[in-house]
């Protein structure tokens, strides 16, 4: 790469079904893209003697930016140094638990990769990953998989037995089955994923605090195996339910807020077959799951409840993605 290059990457945002907080400590996340919230990169890079990374505008979180930047520098480039100037665009909010972090990094790995003329989906998810430390600190990888590869996708991150013998972590893509639709009702309340998973850290390094999540663990494992199995097989109903169960958990965890039990009580007494906050929590956006000849009224009831934008994301749209990563 000699002369002065541009190129354009995009990702989409995400939603954790089930799981969220608890596959910090071991547990499993179920998660999804959400197709129509998305981020754009645009790069701008020249090979220097050293790197030097330019935002075009200031963010909010500028610092953590830069850094995840140089990261994913180190991960793809092996040591080669550019001159970067970088703008971001799109309609991802950070702190809205629809993985802003994890759709900046994506984007910015299939940015720089373009300039070489590469496609790797594999790198860009590792590279993602990376980046994300800059995020989180120590981030599960739900988030950077589901949206570097576009899919719906589980991640467990704790010890598992298979046929009695221990095995590691695990990753795979998640089928879903056509024939419902997830509402995404935003709060309008914003708070850094890093403060939710560090108050709770904290609370589980107790002796009292880590009694507590390990009970709390388990359950979710429980939830998100019966919640998988229900998705592949259209048990929406049963879906439902198990997002209600998976929410007592992270109310639990006092990561629920007023406006999110507001927006809930709302879903469900529309019909919505169940509810629950999707991502850090501390506001950010519910996740309502319901019959597509009941959105509307959903929604209508969450606008109602005060929810300040609402994303439309069908499971047909997602089974379709389901199909292609078979």
């Amino acid at each position: 790469m000699g002369s002065r290059q541009t190129a354009i990457g995009q990702a989409c945002g995400k939603a954790i079904l089930i799981g969220e907080h608890f596959v910090v400590f071991g547990g499993t996340a179920l998660a999804f893209p959400v197709l129509a919230a998305r981020l754009q990169v645009t790069l701008k890079a020249s090979e220097r003697a050293r790197n030097r990374v330019w935002l075009e505008a200031d963010h909010e979180d500028s610092r953590r930016l830069l850094e995840a930047c140089r990261r994913g520098l180190k991960e793809i480039t092996g040591g080669r140094r550019y001159r970067l100037d970088l703008s971001v665009a799109g309609n991802l909010d950070a702190g809205a638990g629809l993985g802003a972090s994890a759709a900046f990094s994506v984007a910015f790995a299939r940015a720089f990769l373009a300039l070489d003329g590469r496609e790797d989906e594999d790198l860009v998810a590792q590279t993602a990953f990376e980046m994300e430390r800059a995020f989180h600190g120590h981030p599960s990888g739900i988030d950077s998989t589901t949206v570097a590869f576009e899919v719906p996708c589980y991640l467990k991150t704790g010890e598992r037995f298979v046929n009695g013998a221990e095995v590691g972590a695990s990753a795979g893509f998640l089928e879903i089955a056509p024939g419902a639709v997830f509402l995404l009702a935003d709060t309008g309340e914003r708070r850094r994923t890093s403060e939710a998973v560090s108050t709770i850290k904290a609370f589980a390094e107790t002796v009292r605090g880590g009694k507590i999540i390990s009970k709390l663990v388990d359950i979710s494992e429980t939830i998100a195996l019966q919640t998988a199995a229900a998705m592949q097989d259209a048990d929406f109903e049963y879906v439902g339910s198990m997002m209600n169960e998976n929410h007592y958990l992270l109310r639990a965890l006092e990561v629920s807020t007023a406006k999110l039990e507001r927006l809930r009580l709302g879903a469900l007494g529309a019909g919505a077959l169940g509810a629950k906050l999707t991502g850090a929590g501390h506001g950010g956006y519910l996740l309502a799951l319901c019959w597509p000849d009941n959105v509307d009224n959903v929604a209508e009831a969450l606008r109602n409840r005060g929810a300040t934008n609402i994303i439309c994301q069908t499971t047909a749209e997602l089974a379709e993605l389901s199909q292609t990563a078979d």
